[in-house]
């Protein structure tokens, strides 16, 4: 079985984020955590992909425990990002109508998909590339404008 890891940087593994015990308050530190989560959501996704194309002997099991972990650490994110971003008034329905569509179509795509390596790969790839797309077009215009806010708003 191969085993590839992407390493996250050490500033943004160590770096606290909101202190000790407490989630971040300040849309600063909120934007750090969650652009944390989209770095670590590419890289589960890249680390499946690299699985898939090496033709890796990993038990079912395996693969199957590794893509609800990324499934998971997807819907988990979506939440929480609405969630700051409804608070700041910065969630359009469009936003969480896409999040949601994501959501329904990955689990879809992962199911569907079975044991397939063609198909997996298909659908590891078309998730990296909604990823992609994602935070650099509707997650970016949002975060910007939470930050064009007053500091007293978010």
């Amino acid at each position: 079985m191969v085993l590839i890891l992407h390493e996250t940087p050490l500033a943004l593994v160590h770096r606290p984020v909101a202190g000790p015990g407490r989630w971040p308050r300040l849309w600063s530190e909120r934007e750090l955590l969650l652009e944390r989560q989209h770095q670590r959501l590419r890289d589960l996704i890249s680390a499946q992909i690299v699985e898939v194309n090496a033709g890796s002997a990993a038990p079912a099991a395996a693969v199957e425990a590794a893509n609800q972990r990324l499934l998971r650490q997807l819907r988990l994110h979506l939440r929480l990002e609405e969630r700051w971003l409804s608070a700041c008034g910065c969630l359009c329905p469009g936003h969480r109508a896409i999040h949601q569509l994501v959501a329904r179509d990955s689990e879809a795509g992962w199911r569907q998909a079975g044991s397939d390596r063609q198909q997996q790969l298909i659908w590891l790839q078309g998730l990296q590339a909604w990823l992609l797309e994602h935070t650099d077009g509707p997650d970016a215009r949002a975060y910007a404008l939470v930050r064009s806010l007053p500091p007293s708003q978010p």
